[in-house]
């Protein structure tokens, strides 16, 4: 069996095939152009076969389905562009859908993993001045006469517990930074820890909310491409089908739907709209453009989103950065302290 195509490679392909299309190249030659690009690799071979199919007369929805490396949301998306004369566009609203998932998911990446190691960072300073630092200035002080007493006398007994237990600190520092790096670097792996995310957390919060912007921009792309909402419903609901809290929205609205509710309505009471959203929707609807409503937004929503995720990355980082500043100057300055007392007796 193949192997599906990633999402960057479904978002090029759609992308370079709407651009064939515009400038007057059909699929076919599209789909020769593209294996000729592609001459060593495996998508090379996989546009090699669907030109094959294209030249028996097949349309591009079947070739891209009989493929075998393209999810059947896809091939659905571009089989309603074929129907209704508007390939080019739902080749492109595909592609756009991609793009942003992407650029989110990747900004989303970035405002967990910058925090993760500025947190490993943080630990190892703290552990560091626990650890090497206070044994030398409760040495010192001895040397003086003196010890460390009160809250520099219980940091360096918390610095003697940590040191012990500094093989399995450092071996579970080891541990994140592995799977920091793999999370940065593999594909595969990353793929698999957000989908585990994304189970867990995809309904609440940023991730919610960055989630139901995609649920949004599924609606308004395939309302674009002549679905009926019922239909959309459904492939938004089998797009988002990672994110099951949103999924399970989408089909709570079908069933809404089927009970004879409108769909802006229905979309605010399952969550998946705001209520000045469904609004905005149901006035598109009774104007007769609920397509170009929906596709409004959705747009607003990914910018909402977006702003969210900024806020959530800017509110994290300088947190990180003052409780360090906090802790190492709490530290030292327990530290320094007992000195200020002994200067007198020294002079």
């Amino acid at each position: 069996m193949k192997e599906q195509f990633t999402n960057e490679e479904i978002r090029d392909f759609c992308l370079r095939m709407s651009m064939f299309l515009h400038g007057g190249i059909g699929f076919a030659e599209g789909l020769a152009l593209l294996a000729e690009e592609e001459t060593e690799t495996d998508p090379g071979d996989t546009f090699r076969d669907m030109m094959k199919e294209a030249d028996c007369g097949k349309p591009l929805s079947v070739c891209v389905r009989e493929s075998g490396c393209f999810p059947l949301y896809v091939s659905g998306m571009l089989e309603a562009g074929e129907k209704t004369g508007r390939l080019e566009e739902s080749l492109k609203s595909v592609a756009d859908y991609f793009d942003n998932r992407l650029s989110m998911e990747r900004r989303l990446r970035t405002a967990l993993l910058h925090p993760a190691i500025l947190l490993l960072i943080m630990m190892a300073v703290v552990v560091i001045l626990l650890t090497k630092v206070l044994p030398v200035f409760d040495q010192v002080y001895r040397q003086l006469g003196s010890q460390l007493g009160g809250a520099a006398g219980g940091l360096l007994l918390l610095g003697q517990i940590v040191e012990k237990c500094l093989p399995l600190i450092c071996a579970a520092a080891g541990l994140a930074a592995i799977f920091l790096f793999f999370f940065s670097s593999g594909a595969k792996f990353r793929g698999a820890v957000e989908k585990a995310w994304k189970n867990r957390f995809g309904g609440r919060g940023v991730c919610g909310a960055v989630n139901r912007a995609a649920a949004a921009q599924v609606l308004a792309m395939a309302m674009e491409s002549g679905f009926p909402v019922e239909e959309a419903l459904i492939l938004a609901e089998n797009l988002l089908e990672d994110v099951p809290a949103v999924s399970r929205c989408c089909r709570a609205c079908e069933e809404e739907l089927a009970k004879g509710i409108a769909l802006a309505q229905a979309a605010w009471q399952c969550g998946l709209l705001s209520r000045t959203d469904s609004r905005m929707l149901a006035a598109g609807i009774r104007s007769g453009s609920g397509e170009v409503a929906m596709s409004e937004i959705a747009e607003r929503m990914r910018e909402e989103s977006s702003a969210a995720l900024d806020e959530l990355s800017g509110r994290i980082e300088p947190a990180l950065v003052l409780t360090l500043s906090v802790l190492t100057g709490l530290i030292l300055l327990t530290v320094m302290l007992p000195l200020v007392q002994l200067l007198p007796v020294l002079a």
